[in-house]
């Protein structure tokens, strides 16, 4: 899990990514700000999760289940599956997520500067805004 397509919710936000998403300046129409905030957050969670990882073992959990099997000649038996990756490859996937991340919110601002100069989508027209922010999302 990198984190770049997580969901984020206002009222699930920690203090400091409430300080956060209230200081972030953008200064446009209600939209784009709050694209702009969002991934503002997901950048820090992003790094969050790198610096988990570099304080952590080489090794990481990938994935583990857990079965319980019976049988009549042995009795239950616990049987583990576990899936261990190089925690510098989960970080080199984040980081090539995170990367992802700020060229979207770097075309945002960029959207958000022909706005604010008229060169990009209609003021009045809240679709073609939403279809700008899609597409910036999309490439």
């Amino acid at each position: 899990m990198t984190g770049e397509y997580e969901t984020i919710y206002l009222d699930a936000l920690d203090d400091e990514e409430r300080v956060l998403f209230a200081a972030v300046d953008t200064d446009v129409t209600a939209q784009l700000d709050r694209e702009i905030r969002l991934l503002e957050i997901r950048e820090r969670r992003m790094l969050q999760r790198i610096k988990h990882l570099q304080q952590g073992p080489e090794m990481v959990l990938q994935f583990e289940d857990h079965s319980e099997q019976s049988s009549d000649i042995h009795g239950d038996t616990d049987i583990r599956n576990e899936r261990r990756e190089a925690a510098l490859d989960r970080i080199q996937r984040i980081e090539e997520a995170l990367t992802r991340v700020q060229e979207r919110k770097a075309k945002l601002l960029d959207l958000k500067h022909k706005v604010e100069k008229g060169a990009g989508p209609d003021d009045s027209s809240l679709a073609d805004l939403a279809r700008a922010i899609r597409e910036s999302a999309e490439s």
